[in-house]
């Protein structure tokens, strides 16, 4: 009786364990969905809109020779139920909505460097979620962040 208490009380304490893993496999909810209990994941980086900017700042400022001049960048940064990060996607298009590689691919390795240290996420609900930041390109250089 005593032994099976024991595996029981083993079993246990591993599955409440479990939960307590940054697990970066499955599905990523967007960072503004509502699914449970009618309460929104709301992702955020401790100071919004303004810190993301101040993180990419110095790279706004070097960057003013890019090619092609014109286009659009979005970073989908996949963040664990914690506000880890776990990986990010980019993608490039230029003006006429076609793929491209922006300064052949140099571009995207310097914003995925910034991106990816990005620090103090947190979600209002323990969620796999992802957050995504847009830059707009023009006339060769990063004209917005949002």
């Amino acid at each position: 009786m005593k032994k099976n208490i024991a595996v029981i009380f083993i079993l246990l304490s591993f599955i409440s364990c479990a939960d307590d893993n940054t697990d970066c496999e499955g599905y990523f909810a967007p960072y503004w969905t509502t699914e449970m209990l009618g309460k929104p994941h709301n992702t955020k980086l401790k100071g919004e809109n303004y810190a993301i900017r101040k993180a990419f700042s110095e790279l706004k400022k070097l960057e003013t020779e890019i090619q092609p001049k014109n286009g659009f960048i979005t970073i989908k940064l996949h963040l664990d139920k914690y506000g880890g990060f776990c990986k990010q996607e980019i993608f490039e298009l230029n003006s006429e909505y076609q793929n491209v590689n922006f300064n052949n691919g140099d571009l995207v390795k310097k914003l995925g460097s910034v991106s990816s240290n990005l620090k103090s996420w947190s979600n209002d609900t323990e969620t796999q979620t992802y957050y995504l930041i847009n830059f707009t390109i023009k006339n060769g250089k990063i004209e917005e962040i949002f």
